[in-house]
């Protein structure tokens, strides 16, 4: 079994430390905490798992913190967390049995990351990140805030989720974007991927035309990964949008095109708007209900519209009230139609279309009445 080393970076974790340790208890063989400058019980609650505690003059360089705490590693893998990660006891049993199987030749290993949770306690933000690597590979951690590394050679997949889990943690508010600030006034130069989180701090904070400025700039650099691109090219059109530069804003959400294909965060910018309420027609299947799902976790003010043309029987109406049954427990208001006339099956489908389209139109009048 191949020995793992946990780095953590902290300050003023009393209240989430002791949770996150404990859930990986058994499955690190050594613990490191680079302490950034607490003023709590955070390196007493350290010293309670473990005596590699070490304090760092912090200097608004997230990424030079992840750097110096993996310098103090000793064991062949490291395994990187956050104060308010944690493992479910089934992820650690996961992680155990991840040891057992690593090999030497293994350069990182790639983790499913939960970072957003509905109002049911399930993930809504889900994506992966590098969460472990062979200490010798020559990784390291690059941007001041949201801080990453780019990884190759030989990567696993592993389905392992941590969980981040904030609670009552406060809003950052303007701590990423003063260091950013910060780091710019000592002359530094901000790389692609600084640039476009940059931009957005200044979204997250309502100021929509600094918002816009600065994804723009990002956009002219010649660098930068893909999925920032394809993100910033909507940001920037939801900032034009919010500007009332509807035209620009167009353009923007449709440049992303370009890039990949057309992505549902890319269409609703573009064509839906926030302060306006939005009724999605919904069959009960997995793109109509993922859908529904998209647009209640974004933000919209939605409402579910089904339509049953009752030409298939008993399996019509399972999809009528399984829509009906979804709606209800997500306390989404739900407007259902039929195509109620005893014709023919063959003149009921010429007829369904233009059912439908008057049972959306009757719905959206009473929606946005």
């Amino acid at each position: 079994m191949i020995p793992i080393s946990l780095c953590m970076i902290v300050k003023n974790e009393e209240a989430r430390l002791a949770r996150c340790l404990k859930s990986v208890c058994g499955a690190v063989d050594e613990i490191i905490i680079l302490d950034t400058g607490s003023m709590d019980a955070t390196k007493a609650i350290a010293r309670e798992f473990t005596p590699s505690v070490y304090d760092y003059a912090w200097d608004d360089d997230f990424a030079a913190a992840r750097n110096t705490s993996f310098a103090y590693a000793t064991r062949p893998f490291i395994l990187w967390l956050d104060a308010d990660d944690v493992l479910e006891s089934s992820e650690r049993e996961k992680l155990i049995a991840l040891k057992r199987r690593l090999t030497a030749d293994v350069d990182a290993v790639m983790m499913p990351y939960h970072t957003g949770f509905g109002a049911d306690g399930k993930p809504s933000l889900i994506y992966e990140r590098e969460r472990i690597i062979r200490r010798d590979a020559g990784f390291r951690f690059s941007g001041v805030v949201h801080e990453a590394m780019a990884v190759s050679g030989h990567v696993l997949h592993a389905d392992i989720i941590i969980r981040h889990e904030r609670g009552e943690k406060p809003p950052q508010g303007r701590r990423n974007l003063d260091i950013y600030e910060k780091w710019m006034a000592r002359g530094r130069a901000m790389s692609a991927r600084d640039q476009y989180y940059y931009a957005r701090e200044w979204m997250a904070l309502g100021d929509y035309a600094a918002g816009e400025r600065e994804f723009a700039r990002f956009l002219a650099m010649p660098e930068g990964w893909k999925e920032n691109r394809i993100d910033a090219y909507i940001q920037r059109g939801i900032c034009l949008q919010r500007l009332g530069r509807c035209g620009e804003a167009k353009q923007s959400c449709l440049a992303s095109l370009a890039i990949a294909p057309p992505r549902a965060e890319a269409l609703c910018a573009r064509y839906l708007d926030k302060n306006r309420p939005v009724l999605a027609a919904v069959s009960g299947g997995l793109d109509s209900m993922c859908l529904l799902h998209f647009l209640r976790g974004e933000g919209y003010d939605v409402s579910c519209a089904h339509f049953n043309h009752q030409l298939r029987g008993e399996e019509a109406a399972r999809d009528e009230d399984f829509v009906r049954a979804w709606c209800e427990k997500e306390g989404i208001p739900f407007y259902p139609g039929t195509c109620a006339t005893p014709f023919s099956a063959k003149r009921r489908k010429c007829s369904a279309p233009r059912s439908r389209w008057h049972t959306m139109r009757t719905t959206t009048r009473k929606r946005c009445s």
